[in-house]
Order: structure tokens, then sequence, then C-alpha cells
């Protein structure tokens, strides 16, 4: 696989590296090579003549995620933002794609503080997975306009989304989803009458 980027990158095969750097980006993240990830996808992605295409979009997503657990909030906000209006580009706004990614630049938005921005974008993705019957899209936008809710004081809020992203959750068999629904709303009134503390939602890959 390095052979062939390096193949791609250095005959600035634009298209073909990409394709398979966006195939590679879970990997990358789930094995920790976050670092060489990073240069893999900045390197496809910066050359000269790259289509617009749903790889495209992908390999995006794949370097804001690897930027973002780098601690590049900015370079990874960039790259989440560049992914979703390449998807509405290609005509796929609100698809389970760009719901993810819209999902995971709400997420780093609400860790840098900005609530506002952070509940109108879970709540676009609470929107597509309605629109679509998507039901594990909107478990995730649940969990996160929950943690959005807890960060702002509204405790009240964020306990009643979580149970309902709990429930569904269960529904679903998502082990995943029931397990950080529960971490988040453990979270809420563990921090009734301390000093607040602020919950996270994980993105998923």
């Amino acid at each position: 696989m390095r052979a062939a980027l390096r193949w791609w990158v250095e005959g600035g095969e634009a298209d073909r590296g990409v394709r398979l750097a966006a195939a590679l980006y879970r990997f990358w993240r789930i094995h920790g090579h976050i670092a060489e990830g990073r240069r893999w996808l900045d390197a496809v992605l910066a050359l000269p003549g790259g289509s617009a295409t749903p790889a495209r979009a992908t390999a995006l997503h794949g370097a804001g995620l690897l930027a973002t657990e780098h601690g590049d909030h900015a370079r990874g906000i960039a790259c989440y933002e560049e992914s979703v209006a390449l998807w509405w580009v290609l005509g796929d706004a609100r698809g389970p794609e760009v719901a993810r990614t819209l999902g995971n630049l709400a997420s780093q938005v609400c860790l840098l503080g900005d609530y506002e921005r952070a509940a109108l974008l879970f709540e676009e993705v609470l929107a597509i997975g309605r629109e679509t019957g998507d039901a594990l899209t909107r478990a995730a936008a649940l969990m996160g306009l929950g943690a959005v809710a807890h960060d702002r004081g509204e405790d009240g809020r964020a306990w009643g989304l979580l149970e309902e992203a709990l429930a569904l959750s269960r529904d679903l068999g998502d082990a995943w989803g029931v397990a950080w629904a529960c971490c988040l709303a453990g979270g809420v009134p563990m921090h009734r009458g301390t000093t607040r503390g602020r919950l996270a939602c994980t993105p998923r890959v």
C-alpha cells in the first residue's frame, strides 16, 4: 500500500491516490498510525487535478478525523467542512456519509466551546436520520445533542435526550451506542452540585 501511494503521489496520480487513501483511513486510525495516515492523506489531497468524487469527500473526512486525533483542530474542522461541501456538490447531502461528517464536525466545534453551532449541526444530523429512516444516525445525533445540552448547563434536557438515545441504541442492538449513551448519561448527575465537567461525543469513523 505504501509503495502504491508513493508511486501515485510522485507521479501526480491524484484520483488513484485519493481512492486508496480513502479506503485506508479507518485502518490508520484503528491501528494508531495517525501521523502516517495524515501524511498520506494530506499528500494525495494536495495533488493537482483531483476530481470531485465520493472518494475525495471520504478522504477529506478521514483527514479531518486523523487531524483532530492529532490535536490539529483547525485542520480537522476545515477538512470536515470541505467534505460536507463536496457531498453537496455531488448531490448526496442527506446520505449517511455526510451525516457522519456533520456529526464529527459538530463534536469538534462542541469541544472548542461553540455550543450553538454544535447544536445546529447535530440537529441537522438528526433530521437526516429521520428523513432517511436511519435509526443509528438518529441515536448518534441524540447523544451529541445530549452532550451539548449538558455542556450548556441544561441537565434536564440532556438527560431526556440521552435516555432516548439509550433506548434507541438498545432497540438496534448497537453495543457501542449503548455503552456510550450510558457513559454520557452517567456524566450528567455526576456533575450536579459539583464543578461542571464536559461531555464529549466521540466520533465514529
